[in-house]
């Protein structure tokens, strides 16, 4: 929960996973989502932590859209149902604001 760590053992969570990781799948990590996601799991303090060490962009499991001006480290997600059989069925429930 990154609103509970200290950023010391943030960090330290971060590179030990984003090590193994790239060993694991042979290629950069540099995309995060953060665990639990909610608003007050992500403290600033541990936000910082991310951008600092080179991620590009964060996930939240915060609903909604992103502007063009969203902060990259605050993303939020659409949730995707698995109800949905074709992107274009998903793009339909969405134009209609069912998604």
């Amino acid at each position: 929960d990154f609103g509970q760590v200290a950023p010391a053992e943030a960090r330290e969570e971060l590179l030990s996973s984003r090590a193994r990781l790239e060993q694991e799948i042979g290629r950069p990590v540099d995309l995060f989502a953060y665990p639990y996601g909610g608003a007050h799991q992500m403290s600033p303090e541990n936000l910082e932590v991310v951008r600092e060490l080179g991620f590009l962009c964060s996930m939240s499991c915060c609903g909604g859209t992103n502007t063009t001006a969203a902060d990259p480290y605050r993303l939020k997600r659409i949730h995707l149902a698995g109800y949905h059989l074709t992107p274009e069925e998903f793009a339909f429930d969405l134009a209609r604001g069912r998604a």
